[in-house]
């Protein structure tokens, strides 16, 4: 805006700060498709990958393993349903308690975006006919 000082100043560091955001989570995912592909899978799975890969994500360093794990949860919970790169992170049930997550390819959600808006506009239809056949009897 002009003559508002510092308005947007800060601008540049902010999508700096994401793009770089949007850098380790693609690599993250991208990691995890590589070992897992669309397996369904526990934090303490993904956790060892993250370790291993030296994935950079605040897992709250220093803290015990239990804490890093219940962090990686929580950063799962937050990319529910986010696309991220060519991949979907979905919640894929629950094994003895604990959650699980997967990843779906980019190919498979549009399928299954296209399917839903289908569904939706043949239940429309549906709706439509069985009105009608109401009307006739």
């Amino acid at each position: 805006m002009a003559g508002v000082k510092g308005f947007l100043g800060n601008a540049d560091e902010f999508y700096e700060s994401s793009d770089s955001e949007g850098a380790e989570l693609r690599f993250f995912v991208s990691k995890w498709w590589e070992s897992f592909e669309g397996k369904p899978v526990g934090v303490s799975e993904i956790y060892k990958l993250v370790i291993e890969a030296d994935i950079q994500m605040d897992l709250g360093n220093g803290k015990s393993e239990r804490s890093q794990k219940t962090s990686l949860g929580k950063i799962l919970s937050s990319l529910r349903d986010r696309q991220i790169g060519g991949y979907r992170v979905v919640n894929a049930g629950n094994k003895n308690g604990a959650k699980l997550w997967k990843l779906i390819g980019q190919e498979v959600t549009e399928i299954l975006n296209e399917h839903h808006e289908h569904r939706g506009m043949f239940s429309h239809m549906f709706i439509h006919l069985n009105y009608w056949k109401d009307m006739t009897k």
